[in-house]
């Protein structure tokens, strides 16, 4: 657990960095079809520190499968926007695969 809290907060210190410029932003709802279209399950959340863009609330979303695909989502609370953060494979840990 505390990898993945370690995990979180560095890629929520990421959100700050001019690499975010070059991340693709869409719709929440299509985000996560193409997670789920991998057989990914939500696996674990947290709201990211600080008040967001314009006051609104942001998360940050663990995907992944039983067979060890992830994706990292950000998403913005208030407005039904979330972007991909990373994806990968061979994720590992006590819980990973099972949806919350």
């Amino acid at each position: 657990m505390r990898r993945l809290i370690a995990a979180l907060a560095v890629a929520s210190a990421c959100l700050v960095t001019p690499a975010t410029a070059q991340t693709y932003w869409g719709d929440y709802s299509e985000i996560v079809a193409v997670a789920k279209k991998n057989g990914e399950a939500l696996i674990a959340q947290g709201q990211v520190s600080g008040g967001g863009e314009s006051g609104h609330k942001a998360y940050i979303e663990l995907w992944a499968s039983e067979k060890g695909s992830f994706s990292l989502l950000f998403r913005r609370g208030g407005s039904k926007i979330a972007c991909f953060m990373a994806t990968g494979e061979e994720l590992t840990g006590p819980h990973f695969g099972t949806a919350i």
